[in-house]
């Protein structure tokens, strides 16, 4: 609890700092359960309750991002700091790309970096992710489609992903979802299933074959 407690006083700390100089700020704090924690197709964390919050800021046309979840327990946490700028190539396609960098503070602790590029569009998105662990000595690959869109005011983002990495590939299909039940509160659910060749000597478990929920609720503001 102290673990979650302070994460939240550093964010909402510099939520605090960043308000006044915004272009667009958005922020978020989210309380859950998931039946395991997935990075990059792999299992760092197994069934767990979870609090997470999370900044957003534009400044000059360029997108930051602050984020941490913790797990209860001993599961261990997770940060990322995230910038990003979209390049608009013709009119309805915008070119996405980011720079992103973890800290995984899990059953295995590492230090990830990862470059993106998506290309937004109304149709379905492609994009492409090639990420670096230094601790792991891991690098690969994730390419997959994407697609936001509502249905009876149910916000929903299916996914479909590749991934390659050096010891291990996965096949995954994930559906995301949320519906807005008051003024800035949502409930948000997603589900995947997992189809993987290898599991890494730094994953808590094989999840071919398995489906994975997180459910949870999101004060958004």
């Amino acid at each position: 609890m102290q673990k979650i407690t302070n994460t939240l006083l550093s964010l909402l700390t510099a939520l605090t700092l960043t308000t006044a100089k915004a272009e667009n700020l958005t922020a978020q704090i989210e309380a859950g359960h998931s039946m395991g924690y997935v990075i990059n197709g792999v299992e760092r964390a197994g069934e767990a309750a979870f609090a997470g919050v999370g900044l957003g800021v534009t400044y000059n046309k360029i997108d930051f991002s602050l984020g941490s979840t913790a797990l209860l327990g001993d599961a261990g946490s997770d940060w990322k700091f995230g910038v990003g700028k979209g390049f608009a190539l013709f009119d309805g396609l915008t070119a996405q790309v980011s720079l992103d960098t973890y800290r995984h503070q899990l059953a295995t602790s590492s230090t990830e970096t990862a470059l993106s590029l998506a290309l937004k569009n109304k149709f379905i998105t492609p994009y492409i992710k090639g990420s670096y662990d230094f601790d792991l000595n891991e690098q690969g690959y994730t390419v997959g489609l994407t697609k936001d869109f509502t249905i009876f005011t149910v916000q929903i983002a299916p996914a479909v992903e590749f991934a390659k990495f050096e010891s291990y590939e996965t096949f995954s299909v994930k559906v995301g979802g949320a519906k807005d039940i008051f003024k800035h509160i949502q409930l948000f659910s997603d589900v995947g299933y997992y189809d993987a060749n290898g599991a890494p000597s730094y994953s808590t478990r094989d999840i071919d074959g398995k489906f994975l929920t997180t459910a949870g609720v999101r004060w958004v503001f």
